[in-house]
Order: C-alpha cells, then sequence, then structure tokens
C-alpha cells in the first residue's frame, strides 16, 4: 500500500490490484503467522479456514 494523503486523511491510500502474499492458495482466507524462531528467521503461517499450514525459513 502506499500512502497519499495526511495523518488523518485516509482518502488517499491505495492499494495495489494484485493478492497480498499472506492470503491462503487453497481457500482464499487470510493467513495468520506466529513466529518459531526469531534467530533463525523460522515462521510458521496457518489459515484458521483450511487449516493449511506452511513453514518458511531463509535458504
Amino acid at each position: 500500500m502506499r500512502r497519499l494523503g495526511s495523518a488523518g486523511d485516509r482518502s488517499g491510500w491505495r492499494v495495489s490490484a494484485q493478492p497480498a502474499p499472506w492470503v491462503c492458495p487453497t481457500c482464499g482466507d487470510p493467513l495468520r503467522f506466529e513466529i518459531l524462531d526469531d534467530e533463525a528467521f523460522l515462521v510458521a503461517w496457518s489459515c484458521l479456514n483450511c487449516g493449511l499450514v506452511r513453514v518458511t525459513e531463509p535458504v
């Protein structure tokens, strides 16, 4: 998102036409994340609707 207006003016917000990367690829609901290990950058992504769970870590 790119902000164009002042701090109190929300009319200047623009939303990208592309879907956010934190949307469930199975059902389209928002994904929730939990940081499992902040030193190893290990994050678990889960969907509350369909139960999909993915873990991401740097290569």
